[in-house]
């Protein structure tokens, strides 16, 4: 994750799609996520395993969120947000989530939102 908000798109919960740069704006991404199809060979960047990321986050109550938690999907999408960000977040990542919404009626994509504000449950004893 290079800058807020950001996305990532695995493939079948396996990994990372190699579908955008760190260059990509928000439009772009909205391209990706109207392009998701089952019949597209994806290249995939073997570095970065949804499992990984999974394994790193867990749900508001602090619980461990578990790959077997995610449901078997077509796509898994980490979707990387802050409250700091402000409007940012009404203007990109609420958009982004609206068209997986849609796009989740023809694909079954799982849907992780992180959020990646400090939380005071991160400080270390």
């Amino acid at each position: 994750m290079e800058k807020l908000p950001d996305i990532g798109f695995y493939h079948r919960n396996t990994y990372l799609m190699n579908v955008k740069t760190k260059e990509d704006c928000h439009k772009t991404i909205e391209m990706i996520i109207d392009s998701l199809n089952n019949q597209t060979d994806y290249t995939l960047d073997s570095l970065h395993r949804f499992g990984d990321v999974v394994s790193v986050i867990c749900h508001p109550d602090g619980s461990p969120v578990r790959p077997e938690d995610t449901a078997r999907a077509d796509f898994s999408v980490v979707l990387y947000w802050a409250t700091y960000l402000g409007k940012i977040n009404k203007r990109n990542t609420l958009v982004w989530e609206e068209k997986l919404y849609e796009k989740g009626k023809e694909l079954g994509i799982n849907v992780l939102k992180v959020n990646c504000d400090y939380q005071e449950a991160w400080e270390s004893n």
